[in-house]
């Protein structure tokens, strides 16, 4: 298991995060084998709400890069889709939430994103507006959407 510590914003907006994380995954699936002694066969990227979209974004990388994909994704309730002002129903849930409103959460992405919160209009940065060609390339995964989560019309 690896764990990888990638620059965060706002000091390092997207898409450093992004590339922070596929580079540590092309140097594992190069590396690992020589620097670490191990072999490795399986892969599977796990994240949880922006670590979700960290590790959808690294498969699209690979995807579009023509590096080994990884074999399967575990992800819980994704960030999918960058753009600050997309509504999406579950939004509603984190209007007035105490730990993780919707104002907050409008900031926080503004963050990750560049020029002022302008999304990229790119499926690495939103993966949700990935072709469905390329969609079709992901591997099997599993995508944990929960009951009350601002976040969970975007993991359906």
């Amino acid at each position: 298991m690896f764990s990888v510590d990638y620059r965060l914003a706002p000091r390092n907006p997207y898409p450093d995060p992004v590339n922070d994380c596929y580079q540590a995954y092309v140097w594992i699936m190069t590396q690992a084998e020589e620097q670490l002694g191990m072999k490795i066969k399986h892969v599977i990227l796990a994240g949880d709400s922006a670590g979700g979209h960290l590790a959808l974004s690294v498969n699209l990388l690979a995807i579009l890069r023509g590096f080994r994909r990884p074999d399967g994704l575990l992800i819980h309730y994704p960030v999918c889709h960058t753009d600050i002002n997309r509504f999406y129903p579950s939004m509603l849930m984190s209007v007035d939430d105490m730990m993780l409103s919707l104002p907050f959460r409008k900031i926080f992405l503004g963050c990750f994103l560049r020029a002022g919160g302008n999304p990229d209009k790119s499926p690495i940065c939103s993966p949700l507006l990935a072709p469905l060609a390329l969609l079709r390339l992901l591997p099997p995964m599993r995508i944990f959407a929960c009951e009350i989560d601002s976040l969970r019309d975007q993991a359906f």
